[in-house]
């Protein structure tokens, strides 16, 4: 294994695995609910994990982004607990995971840090994503 990979425990928040955020135009997940020692692990690699006490319940967190979708179009990215591929759209906020990471080093803008990309991840508890469209076809029409 690669000296700049861990894997972590943590829950899903804000997931753009298919379609790019609004804010950053990128694919993007948040994972959440770090423990201590991810978080540390995670700091040894050079990340800046960030805290936050809100409604997401997001404690301790970090953010994947992607210029491409976190998704199974080309390697078995997104699985469940078999190691079955699983549609990375049903992954909604406060999913339970099991991630694989890659940091990468960046900079843009004269800023530099330390990214990570997803190279695995293992739904261990699904919370489903409520579709749009799910919603929209229920509602009665003014």
């Amino acid at each position: 294994m690669d000296n700049n990979q861990v894997k972590i425990k943590a829950t899903v928040s804000f997931p753009s695995f298919t379609r790019p955020d609004n804010m950053s135009g990128k694919y993007s997940v948040q994972l959440g609910n770090l423990s201590t020692a991810a978080v540390e692990k995670l700091e040894e690699l050079g990340m800046s994990p960030k805290f936050k006490e809100d409604s997401y319940n997001r404690g301790q967190f970090i953010e994947c982004k992607s210029k491409f979708p976190i998704d199974n179009s080309k390697f078995k990215t997104v699985i469940d607990s078999q190691g079955l591929p699983i549609d990375p759209d049903t992954v909604g906020p406060g999913s339970k995971v099991e991630v694989l990471l890659k940091t990468y080093d960046w900079s843009m803008g004269g800023k530099t840090g330390v990214g990570a990309r997803i190279v695995k991840l293992v739904v261990t508890e699904l919370a489903q994503a409520e579709a749009v469209a799910d919603v929209a076809d229920d509602m009665e029409a003014l």
